[in-house]
C-alpha cells in the first residue's frame, strides 16, 4: 500500500489498519504462549455482570427462563413459525419491538440481549412476556425507562435466556398489562438462540437506505424491501441468530431539507461556518432524526426483521450526514455540524443501541478514556469474537481512532478471548485499501458536478468557495462517502 502527501487522509487509513493489525497480533502471539485464556465470566466483565445482578433482582431470583432445569421436547422445539405476513410493528407503540443482542456468556450458558419500544401513552408501560419451549412457565421482564423525548418514552426490556447445549431454541414473547391483559392482542413475536456448541448463523447489511439524489426510490426500487423479503425467506428456511449492522442503517442525509438548514446552508461560506447551533436548529434537527427513525423502523419489511432477528449495530456516516467526519476542520468543527453529529448520536443510542449516553455501560457499550464513541465486542458462541470498533465519533482527515480507543480494544479483546476461540472477526464501516490509482482522481473530478448538485458533501461545500479545491483536500475518502 502506497500513501501520498497529496492526500493525508490515506496516511489515516494506513495508521488505523496498522493499528488494528498490530494491536490484533500482539494479542494471538501473547496469548499462544500461555497454558489458558480467560473466560467471560471474570470479575473484567462489570457491564453484563451488573446487567445479570439487575435481571435476576428484577425476577425475584425465581426467573424460569434462567433455570437450567430442560423440560423439553422435539414438538416443542419444532414448533410451527408464524407467517411473516401476520408480523408487524405494535399499533401500540409508536416504536418497536426492535430486538438487540448484547453478549453470550458461555460459563454461565447465558444468552443476553434486549428489546425496545417507544410509546406516547401514558401510564404503566407493559411488561414484556417471554416463552422459552424447555420450560414449564413464562418469564417476565419489567420495563426501564431510558427517557423521555417530546412525550415519546422510550423503554428496554432486558433479556436474559439459557442455552441447550447442542439444540437452538424458538423464543416467542408479546407484551402484556401487569393483570395480564395482551398488548396488541393476538400479536406475538419470536426470535432463535443458537446452541451453545453451535456456530452462530448470522446475516451482515450495510447501507440500508439511498442517497438524496436517488428518485423516488419507492416507486423506482421498492424500497429496500426485496433486500428484506430475500432475508426473512432465508430466516425462514435456517432462522438467523443475529444480523449485524456494519453502519448506515439509516440514511439521514435529508435532514439538511429540513427548513432550518436548507436557510443555513443558502448563508455565505463564513457566516455557514460561524453560525450557532441555535434551540430552533437542534429542534428541527432532533424532530427529523425521530421522525424519520420511527419511519424507517416501522414500515416495511425491515421493520418485521426487527422484530424477529437481534441485533448487533455500529453506525456510519449516513447515521448521521453523509461524509460527517470526513470534512476539513473548518466545516467539520463548526456549531452547527457538531450539533448535527450531537444529535443523530442521540437518537443512534435510543433506537440501536436500546440506551442513551448515561447508561451505555449497561447495554454492553465500551468508551475509552477519549470519552467518545460505543465500541461493541460480543460472542458469538464459543468460538467466535466479534468486534465492532466505533470508526465515526473519533473521526476526522487525520484519524479514524484514537490511541485510547486502540488501548481499550487491545485490553478488551484480550480479557475476552476464550480458550475456545478459533475465529476474531472485526467489522468496520472504513475502507481499509485505497488504490492509488490516478484512475481514480479522474474520476473523482469528473464527479465534482454531480457532488455540487445533488449530494450533502456538495450543499455543505456549496458558495463556500471551497468546492473547487474540495477534491484535493479529500483524495480518495470522497469515495467512502458518496
Amino acid at each position: 500500500m502506497t500513501f501520498h502527501g497529496k492526500h493525508p487522509h490515506l496516511s489515516a487509513v494506513g495508521d488505523f489498519v496498522s493499528g488494528i493489525g498490530h494491536k490484533i497480533s500482539d494479542i494471538f502471539d501473547k496469548d499462544s504462549d500461555k497454558s489458558s485464556v480467560k473466560s467471560n465470566d471474570t470479575g473484567s466483565h462489570t457491564t453484563e455482570d451488573e446487567t445479570v445482578v439487575v435481571h435476576d433482582r428484577d425476577l425475584h431470583n425465581s426467573d424460569p427462563l434462567l433455570d437450567d432445569k430442560e423440560e423439553c421436547d422435539d414438538s416443542s422445539i419444532e414448533a410451527i413459525r408464524q407467517e411473516y405476513e401476520h408480523i408487524h410493528p405494535s399499533s401500540q407503540f409508536k416504536c418497536g419491538p426492535v430486538l438487540r443482542f448484547q453478549d453470550i456468556l458461555v460459563d454461565r450458558r447465558r444468552w443476553i440481549g434486549s428489546a425496545l419500544i417507544v410509546t406516547d401513552k401514558e401510564g404503566e408501560p407493559p411488561r414484556l412476556v417471554i416463552r422459552d419451549p424447555t420450560k414449564s412457565r413464562v418469564g417476565y421482564s419489567r420495563p426501564k425507562y431510558i427517557e423521555t423525548w417530546y412525550g415519546n418514552h422510550f423503554y428496554r426490556y432486558d433479556i436474559q435466556l439459557t442455552l441447550m447445549a447442542h439444540r437452538e431454541k424458538r423464543i416467542e414473547y408479546w407484551f402484556e398489562t401487569e393483570n395480564g391483559e395482551r398488548v396488541a392482542q393476538p400479536q406475538t413475536w419470536n426470535f432463535h438462540i443458537p446452541a451453545l456448541d453451535e456456530a452462530f448463523n448470522w446475516a451482515f447489511y450495510s447501507c440500508n437506505g439511498f442517497t438524496s439524489d436517488v428518485v423516488d426510490p419507492e416507486t423506482n426500487f421498492h424500497g429496500a424491501n426485496p433486500l428484506w423479503d430475500d432475508l426473512l425467506v432465508a430466516h425462514d428456511q435456517k432462522p438467523f441468530h443475529t444480523m449485524i449492522g456494519g453502519g448506515d442503517q439509516i440514511y439521514n442525509d435529508d435532514v439538511l431539507a429540513t427548513p432550518e438548514m436548507v436557510a443555513w446552508l443558502k448563508l455565505d461560506g463564513d457566516k455557514r461556518i460561524s453560525a450557532e447551533f441555535c434551540e430552533e436548529k437542534r429542534n428541527a434537527v432532533e424532530r427529523f432524526y425521530f421522525d424519520h427513525y420511527v419511519q424507517h423502523f416501522t414500515t416495511g419489511t425491515y421493520s418485521k426483521a426487527l422484530s424477529l432477528i437481534p441485533s448487533v449495530n455500529t453506525w456510519d456516516d449516513h447515521d448521521i450526514i453523509d461524509g460527517f467526519g470526513s470534512y476539513p476542520p473548518k466545516y467539520q468543527l463548526c456549531d452547527v455540524m457538531q450539533g448535527i453529529g450531537a444529535s443523530a448520536s442521540h437518537f443512534y443510542l435510543l433506537f440501536q443501541q436500546h440506551a442513551n449516553a448515561n447508561t451505555t455501560d449497561q447495554v454492553g457499550l465500551q468508551t475509552s478514556k477519549s470519552e467518545k464513541g460505543w465500541n461493541t465486542i460480543t460472542h458469538f458462541g464459543k468460538r467466535t469474537l466479534v468486534v465492532l470498533p466505533d470508526t465515526r465519533s473519533e473521526r476526522s482527515k487525520q484519524t479514524i481512532l484514537s490511541n485510547h480507543t486502540y488501548d481499550l480494544l487491545e485490553r478488551e479483546i484480550r480479557n475476552r478471548l476464550l480458550p475456545t476461540t478459533q475465529h476474531l472477526i472485526v467489522v468496520l464501516g472504513t475502507p481499509l485499501v485505497y488504490p492509488a490509482l490516478k484512475l481514480f482522481e479522474e474520476a473523482l473530478e469528473k464527479l465534482g458536478d454531480k457532488l455540487s448538485r445533488g449530494s450533502a458533501i456538495g450543499k455543505i461545500f456549496g458558495k463556500c468557495k471551497a468546492f473547487e479545491n474540495v477534491l484535493g483536500q479529500f483524495g480518495p475518502e470522497l469515495l467512502d462517502d458518496l
